[in-house]
């Protein structure tokens, strides 16, 4: 979905502070048409850099931000808002 016509489309749309990776779809293929495998994250960092116009760097931190934020309100729901 991600390196489709619609799926860039739909990322735009994603404000950054919601975005998150996932590569484990051994079902999906990538833009490599390889089923797509943990490993293959950079891929997907790159992709979303792209489509986003920012930097990789940018958009590692902007991953790990957001699954801290996940993290937060999982371990302290009452306290994270």
């Amino acid at each position: 979905m991600a390196y489709s016509k619609s799926g860039a489309l739909v990322l735009r749309e994603i404000p950054p502070n919601r975005i998150l990776t996932e590569s484990d779809a051994p079902f999906a293929q990538g833009h490599d048409n390889a089923p797509s495998m943990p490993g293959n994250i950079q891929g997907s960092i790159d992709w979303i850099a792209k489509e986003k116009n920012l930097p990789t760097e940018k958009v590692c931190q902007l991953v790990v931000d957001n699954l801290g934020a996940i993290e937060a309100k999982i371990i302290a729901p009452d306290s994270v808002r």
